[in-house]
């Protein structure tokens, strides 16, 4: 069996620490804490469960915090994670026989981010490495860090089977400004040094898109987008969805289609159909954008959960109303699960066919 470590920073966190590491202690891996300057009682509820607690001076760098995290742990194998991040589900016996099928590899988990859209909670899944050898690894970048290898060398991933909610998106607005200019003012400082311009302008498109400022989100994600992208790369999947998006919000809808080009790498994965069947509909193409939707509920792949059902079933109803064929769209409508928008429009057109 190989041991691992559990390593979390935290600041100002009392709110959440009772329960995200309760659900950790039930499993057998040592616990350590670094507090950068909590205020509140975080680190009175920590020392309730964690096998090494320590302090560590804030310095604007999220890296720093984490390597000293790391270098606290008794053992070499380590599993990071964040607080507003809650252990959902665990196969230990299947993790550990990855573990040892790949000892100079990151493991992935499955992250489910929770955010309000659509009048409802909205998930959207991305996998991020959290599991490695501190022999191996270590994190790099102020903000939104990345883990990399010591010796430079290419490395790769797998997934191993642990999933967590994640809900550092479901903020108050006064919350959610001082998280927004806090990680601004890193990545504006970090964009001068940092050799990754490409991922820290995506990140400041990020943080702008957050703020509902669609336009600078827009300038941010179009230098990002200058670099060479890679569809095996999961955030250049998250900066083409997000810059079609800023191009539509800012009425950019010719220049969205060019979009159209990436098709080749990036149409495998639902969320980029979705997208392209929306930039179809604002250049009034609603038949392109219909079979760009029937092609999204063909695919496996999704990030945002829904994109390869509700989503586009959604939108095929939406568009077979628009055509005029009602009773089409009700049939689609209501292919729709849990889904606030559709329940509206069943009802609406259910009253208008006499449908019960």
């Amino acid at each position: 069996m190989l041991p691992i470590s559990v390593c979390i920073i935290t600041k100002n966190e009392a709110d959440k620490m009772e329960k995200f590491l309760s659900k950790i202690r039930a499993y057998d891996w040592e616990i350590v804490v670094v507090d950068t300057g909590s205020t509140d009682g975080t680190r009175e509820i920590a020392e309730k469960y964690a096998d090494i607690l320590a302090d560590f001076e804030w310095i604007q760098d999220f890296s720093a915090a984490r390597n000293y995290s790391i270098s606290l742990a008794s053992n070499e194998f380590i599993l990071v994670l964040d607080c507003d991040e809650f252990l959902v589900d665990a196969d230990i016996e299947q993790m550990l026989q990855l573990m040892q099928e790949n000892p100079e590899k990151m493991g992935c988990l499955a992250r489910i981010n929770h955010y309000e859209a659509n009048q409802m909670d909205t998930l959207y899944v991305d996998y991020v490495e959290r599991l490695f050898s501190k022999k191996l690894f270590h994190y790099e970048g102020p903000i939104h860090e990345q883990l990399v290898p010591f010796d430079g060398i290419s490395y790769l991933y797998y997934q191993f089977p642990l999933s967590v909610d994640h809900y550092g998106y479901l903020l108050s607005d006064e919350e959610m400004d001082a998280k927004v200019k806090r990680n601004l003012d890193i990545l504006t400082a970090d964009l001068e040094k940092n050799p990754d311009k490409q991922y820290v302008y995506f990140q400041i498109g990020q943080c702008h898109n957050t703020r509902k400022d669609y336009g600078k989100a827009y300038e941010a994600y179009h230098k990002s987008i200058q670099y060479p992208l890679d569809p095996t790369c999961e955030y250049h999947h998250m900066l083409i969805i997000a810059y079609g998006y800023s191009m539509l919000y800012t009425n950019r809808f010719k220049e969205a289609m060019k979009l159209l080009d990436y098709s080749q790498d990036f149409g495998f994965v639902a969320d980029f159909h979705c997208l392209m069947g929306d930039i179809y509909l604002r250049n009034n193409y609603p038949l392109k954008a219909l079979m760009e939707y029937i092609q999204a509920s063909t695919c496996e792949k999704q990030f945002l959960i829904g994109a390869n059902s509700n989503i586009p079933a959604y939108n095929i109803g939406f568009v077979n109303e628009l055509l005029g064929d009602k009773k089409t769209a009700l049939m689609h409508y209501k292919r729709c699960r849990d889904f606030p928008m559709a329940d509206k429009k069943i009802k609406e057109l259910s009253r208008v066919l006499g449908d019960s």
